[in-house]
């Protein structure tokens, strides 16, 4: 049974804007076909009503009718409205019949999360407004009759019914709620990483750079530890281009990013800042550490094949001053990875403030 309420609807799959509009007919079908069913068997039963077991039965056929007819035609808006519409006539027609007795105005507690869930905000408001009067209209007379009025069993029944659809229902809008925040916070990470990724060589992009560095920078501005970084520039690599294609510069750029990050410690940062240019942001690091780790990494690449050719780097170096910006602090590394590619290329050359 529960297979065929819950089984999905391939017009409205999990990421589709009406998927949990969907999701509460189907719950609010199961719920009435169940809750009318058991409310007809009482009333005929136990209190020998037949017009309201006959009211609260016709509610169950609505309810099975309406979903199978859903299921076959995937009309959402007809059918939230003849949800809505049904509901709340069954609902009116009941509070009418019994002339607001056992405490029947409480049925009219769910047609708030459904019509406005369903239709919308001005619609469900309209619904809502409707029945408050409807029940005003029922209500005011019994105040100014004064009777007393008396917990008969079905007082005690409506209640518990009732209580029993609020909390079916409210379970059903915190479930929904619940995972449709986790699916939006899953997808603003997913959103987030895309945003902060270079989508060729799956580094960190110039934006992310830009922005780690002016943290770490402004971190550095009441310590005394030391914040390096590195230029890199594959060298010749607009031959490989011209040479081989873009394809094979493209595979070139991802090969050597990888090898690069391979030999990347715990804090360090390599992103790639353009074209053929790669930064490596090296914190607790001093000029002169960056300037061995950095002919390391030069010697380290020079030893590969990359692609089944023979590349090397140039890579420009500086350490952070009080009085620098990311700017001027890239800016700086910028010039002397200048000067290395002027001097002959494969080589790191270094500058100080």
């Amino acid at each position: 049974m529960f297979g065929f309420w819950y089984k999905a609807l391939p017009q409205y799959p999990r990421n589709h804007v009406d998927f949990w509009r969907v999701r509460l007919i189907s719950n609010v079908m199961l719920i009435a076909t169940v809750l009318f069913s058991l409310i007809a068997a009482v009333n005929l039963f136990a209190f020998s009503n037949y017009d309201l077991a006959l009211l609260d039965f016709t509610g169950a056929v609505f309810a099975v009718g309406i979903y199978i007819w859903f299921r076959k035609t995937g009309q959402l808006v007809i059918t939230s409205w003849m949800v809505v519409l049904v509901f709340t006539g069954l609902v009116l027609y009941f509070i009418y019949t019994v002339n607001g007795a056992s405490n029947s105005f409480m049925w009219a507690t769910l047609t708030p999360p459904i019509a406005f869930f369903l239709l919308g905000k001005n619609w469900g408001t309209f619904f809502t407004v409707g029945v408050l009067l409807f029940c005003s209209y029922i209500a005011f007379p019994l105040y100014l009759s004064q009777d007393s009025q008396t917990h008969s069993l079905g007082s005690v029944l409506n209640m518990l019914e009732v209580v029993i659809a609020h909390i079916l229902l409210f379970r059903f809008y915190e479930g929904a709620r619940s995972e449709a925040y986790s699916e939006l916070r899953s997808n603003n990470q997913k959103i987030q990483l895309l945003a902060e990724t270079d989508r060729l060589t799956g580094l960190s992009n110039r934006e992310k750079l830009d922005q780690s560095l002016t943290e770490m920078i402004s971190g550095l501005a009441s310590e005394t530890t030391p914040l390096a970084v590195l230029v890199i520039d594959i060298d010749h690599f607009k031959r490989i281009n011209d040479e081989d294609g873009h394809l094979m510069g493209d595979k070139v750029l991802k090969n050597i990013a990888e090898k690069l990050q391979s030999k990347m410690r715990v804090g360090d940062l390599l992103a790639r800042w353009g074209g053929e240019e790669f930064v490596v942001v090296l914190p607790d690091t001093t000029l002169n550490n960056a300037v061995e780790l950095a002919d390391r990494l030069r010697e380290y690449i020079a030893n590969q094949s990359i692609e089944g050719k023979s590349v090397t780097i140039s890579i420009g170096v500086t350490e952070c001053v009080s009085k620098d910006t990311a700017e001027t602090f890239l800016g700086r590394a910028d010039k002397a990875l200048y000067r290395a590619k002027v001097g002959g290329r494969n080589q790191v050359l270094s500058a100080s403030a």
